[in-house]
């Protein structure tokens, strides 16, 4: 049993990770596009709705206020391959390959020291109180991907359900746990597909296995029409399943 594996105060050590639900963009220096092509691509790229789906009483949650358009928390700063698609920490790229904003250096250097590393901050030591309080945390990475591949993704096979995991940090009794729990309630789970891995700050990667980590992603299709007009009966709907999920 899931509650069997972590002491009695177990919702004290969750921590759900919402990075890409806003559509908070605090400046659109030097984007290329605005009104309603802006506006298309922000929903198109948001996690809309996570922040609502993923709201379990008792659970905390650390979300990001700004847009991933703006600056993409979840990116990497020296070696991020989506970079070659302008789809990095900086976005230079739509979805559909078309000119988001031209790259420069002050406004880069501005977004990576006064929202990047400045949320990394601040979640790493989130983190690290919880480890002191508990003893260990569970991180669970709050996702939604679109129901069509993009064009810089290889896998066509879009499941309801996409857990990420780490060979490192994921155990499996959570992976277990999530995915029958999914599966249960009549939902199809992948593990790894189409998208791969999970979220741990740096200062615990491959070093604390008391921090714990799974990504969960859920397809838009489940909840919204074409991507982006949210149906709220189905918003409820999986917000419900999430609830009965952490419900120990």
């Amino acid at each position: 049993m899931f509650t069997n594996a972590f002491n009695d105060n177990i919702k004290d050590s969750i921590l759900f990770h919402i990075p890409h639900s806003s559509i908070n963009i605090p400046n659109t220096n030097n984007f290329l596009i605005d009104g309603n092509e802006l506006n298309n691509e922000l929903i198109f790229s948001t996690d809309i709705a996570t922040d609502k789906i993923f709201n379990v009483n008792g659970i905390k949650k650390f979300t990001c206020d700004f847009s991933r358009l703006f600056c993409d928390v979840e990116r990497f700063i020296i070696g991020e391959t989506m970079d070659s698609y302008g789809r990095g920490l900086y976005y230079t790229k739509t979805t559909d390959n078309k000119d988001l904003r031209k790259f420069n250096y002050n406004d880069y250097w501005n977004v990576l020291t006064n929202y990047f590393i400045p949320y990394h901050n601040n979640l790493t030591e989130t983190i690290q109180s919880n480890l002191n309080e508990n003893g260990s945390v569970i991180i669970i990475d709050c996702h939604s991907f679109n129901s069509k591949r993009l064009r810089y993704e290889s896998i066509t096979n879009r499941p309801d359900i996409c857990l990420g995991i780490d060979e490192y940090h994921t155990p499996k009794f959570l992976i277990d746990y999530i995915k029958n729990h999914f599966e249960s309630n009549g939902l199809i789970v992948e593990i790894n597909t189409p998208y791969s891995g999970t979220f741990v700050p740096s200062k615990f990667y491959n070093i604390n296995h008391n921090v714990q980590s799974i990504m969960i992603e859920i397809n838009k299709r489940l909840y919204t029409d074409n991507d982006k007009i949210i149906i709220d009966s189905k918003v409820d709907e999986l917000n419900t399943i999430i609830q009965s999920l952490f419900d120990f």
